[in-house]
């Protein structure tokens, strides 16, 4: 949820749901951290464009 939020206000109005889940699952299996920090660093910057 937390990384949810911190795309959703990083991106706003380009925020899509649907692509977050995909992305998030596509990762596998990864701690925590390392996934919050790829949202943030991956996610984030490749939707943003």
């Amino acid at each position: 949820m937390e990384k949810r939020q911190a795309a959703e206000v990083a991106l706003r109005k380009k925020f899509k749901h649907r692509v977050l889940n995909d992305f998030v699952l596509a990762q596998g299996r990864v701690p925590p951290a390392l996934l919050r920090k790829t949202v943030i660093t991956e996610f984030v910057a490749a939707q943003s464009k």
